[in-house]
């Protein structure tokens, strides 16, 4: 069984990490991706198709046609928002004009996500804060402003701490948590949406870059204390297969960036949480879910991240094998997920914690998720 694994972010890091767990329960990997990406480093993969180093629509909707022709796949699995972003557009594409796109790539992309009226919803931030609300689910407050006045109108109404959130952004990338309202004007003018240029747009349209999403959404965001988890999950048509909860512990660079410790937890509130979203978006392949934990272990819903993240390969060190639970599901057969989470509880992240403190405790303590036997692509990490 054949999946193709798509990634245009060649910085993604994480996504490197799925096609062994993927090719360990079965399935046969294709990546399409660019050469100079981790993705393409890991030798884990059954199959490379290569992109060009634009981003041009055109030559990505011919890159992944041919990948699909050739490699046939049951499903594809995003590595990044752009690639998201692409897929969506092209399925929104399809239903508008059959004849854009041939109907084999068009019926696999379509299986391998959700319900295209709810795409925005699992990319842009305020949107999916709105369905989350909607479902009644825990979230902080938060309001979309376009001006001074009305983020300092929130702050003053919820106090601050407050954070700022661009509406299209990931791996902390668009957030500032502002402790005052000195730091919130000082920081403000950075993220107020900004004009396309004339010369941008000429651009946007001569490379056929008008399904990227663009950040001019600005939300300002009630700050929740306590700490930050995450929900890796997977699922088929809106039902979860199997997830696991994780809680940051350390984070590379701080305070807002990626994991470079996690700390596996059960959390049914999280658990929940992700499931009542996975079944509203009709959901279909890997995502995570973010979360800030109160100091009474209540779980706030965050943010939404339709893709991998970098803790989705691990699940079968806890008992919780994203991948196995998927190739069951599509293979027709059976998974069993561990009625309580296995193994070390902690898991320290390569190369993050080891860039983050070279002496750090958790590189002896945890388990250190190296790819010893993945030697291209350790050399890239390191590199």
């Amino acid at each position: 069984m054949h999946v193709l694994v798509f990634s245009v972010d060649r910085e993604r890091l994480g996504i490197a990490r799925l096609p062994k767990a993927l090719q360990q329960v079965g399935f046969k990997v294709g990546v399409l991706c660019h050469p100079l990406s981790f993705l393409a480093k890991t030798g884990h993969v059954d199959q490379r198709f290569l992109l060009s180093s634009t981003k041009s629509g055109r030559q990505l909707l011919r890159s992944l046609v041919q990948a699909i022709h050739e490699w046939h796949p049951v499903i594809i699995i995003p590595g990044d928002e752009i690639a998201v972003c692409f897929l969506h557009y092209l399925v929104r594409l399809g239903i508008e004009n059959p004849s854009f796109i041939l109907a084999e790539a068009l019926t696999v992309i379509q299986r391998s996500l959700g319900n295209a009226k709810l795409f925005e919803a699992t990319v842009l931030k305020h949107h999916t804060q709105l369905v989350a609300q909607e479902l009644g689910l825990q979230t902080p407050m938060q309001k979309v402003v376009r001006s001074l006045d009305e983020a300092l109108e929130f702050a003053s109404k919820y106090n601050y701490p407050v954070v700022l959130k661009k509406d299209f952004s990931w791996s902390g990338a668009g957030v500032k948590v502002c402790d005052s309202q000195d730091e919130l004007l000082q920081s403000l003018p950075a993220f107020l949406p900004r004009k396309k240029s004339r010369f941008r747009k000429s651009v946007s349209r001569l490379l056929n870059r008008s399904w990227l999403l663009s950040d001019n959404t600005l939300s300002v965001q009630q700050f929740i204390g306590g700490k930050a988890a995450m929900y890796s999950a997977v699922a088929v048509s809106g039902e979860i297969l199997t997830g696991f909860a994780a809680a940051k512990e350390c984070t590379s660079p701080t305070p807002n960036g990626p994991s470079s410790v996690v700390r596996f937890i059960e959390h049914p509130e999280m658990a929940a949480t992700a499931s009542a979203l996975i079944a509203h978006f009709e959901y279909t392949g890997f995502a995570g879910f973010d979360f800030m934990l109160s100091e009474e272990g209540h779980a706030y819903f965050i943010e939404c991240n339709p893709r991998p993240i970098p803790v989705s390969h691990l699940g079968s060190s806890v008992g919780r094998d994203l991948c196995a639970a998927l190739y069951a599901k599509l293979s027709g057969g059976a998974y069993t997920q561990a009625p309580t989470l296995q193994g070390n509880a902690l898991a320290a992240l390569f190369p993050q914690e080891w860039y983050r403190d070279v002496q750090s405790p958790h590189l002896e303590k945890a388990y250190h998720d190296v790819p010893w036997d993945d030697p291209a692509l350790f050399k890239a990490c390191i590199g």
